[in-house]
């Protein structure tokens, strides 16, 4: 499923850091709406996002889904162990 998506951070022309994602079609389907002069300001606000999308569609998640999203969690707790 994430193969599918090409998600990218770049500098605008006021460098400023900024993010988006396209789909294997080339069309974007997410993109930064507001610049920010720290990098992990962005990351910061992207990740905040990103979970307050997944709370809001915790109910309409499909099994393949299920399992990338587990899939991605289990990678980043085992960053965390021992």
């Amino acid at each position: 499923m994430s193969k599918s998506r090409k998600t990218k951070v770049y500098k605008d022309e006021a460098g400023e850091f900024r993010i988006s994602q396209k789909a294997t079609n080339g069309k974007i389907t997410h993109a930064s709406t507001e610049g920010y002069k720290n990098k992990v300001d962005l990351e910061t606000n992207e990740i905040d996002s990103s979970i307050a999308i997944i709370e809001f569609y915790k109910d309409k998640f499909t099994v393949d889904q299920l399992i990338e999203l587990n899939s991605v969690t289990y990678d980043i707790l085992s960053r965390f162990q021992g």
